[in-house]
């Protein structure tokens, strides 16, 4: 089961995409705030996910932010986090 986290609608159906092509069950989140709560409420219904994708850029809880935090509460911690760069900005591609 993987989580993907990411304010951009576009980017989060693309990476659902690729997840359940490979045979993984996701589910997603727009924001930090949302994405705690559905891990903290899977944890609950003993179906915790075993992976999170993070966008590193989005507004109010960033990626580090939402890292950290999930790290901090012992009841989600032990989920998997892949750290996803913005692409697009200035010097990128050189």
């Amino acid at each position: 089961r993987v989580l993907i986290v990411d304010d951009n609608q576009t980017n989060r159906k693309i990476l659902r995409h690729q997840t359940e092509s490979r045979g993984m069950i996701a589910e997603e989140a727009e924001d930090g705030a949302n994405a705690c709560a559905k891990l903290r409420e899977a944890s609950r219904a003993g179906k915790p996910f075993d992976l999170a994708i993070l966008d590193l850029m989005m507004p109010e809880m960033d990626g580090f932010e939402l890292a950290h935090f999930i790290k901090g509460d012992a009841s989600i911690s032990n989920v998997r986090l892949i750290l996803m760069p913005s692409f697009g900005q200035r010097g990128h591609g050189r």
